[in-house]
């Protein structure tokens, strides 16, 4: 849960007060990946997938190997 929450937020504890709005949108592009957009504590799901195991392995890929917090590239 952890790393979800660092993934969605780019912290690692669950935001609180005026602050604590998490937002999920759906992508019907080209993205097999879940994105997201610490910023605006948004996570961004695919629609792509046409069964939960595809969804669940892109998940963990991106929770994996996704940027844990901010960080300048």
């Amino acid at each position: 849960m952890e790393d979800l929450i660092s993934f969605w937020t780019g912290a690692r504890n669950l935001p609180t007060g005026k602050d604590s709005v998490l937002l999920v949108t759906f992508d019907d592009g080209s993205n097999l990946l879940p994105l997201a957009e610490t910023c605006f504590k948004t996570l961004i799901l695919p629609i792509k997938h046409t069964c939960y195991e595809d969804f669940q392995k892109n998940m963990n890929i991106a929770l994996n190997f996704g940027a844990k917090g901010f960080s300048f590239t």
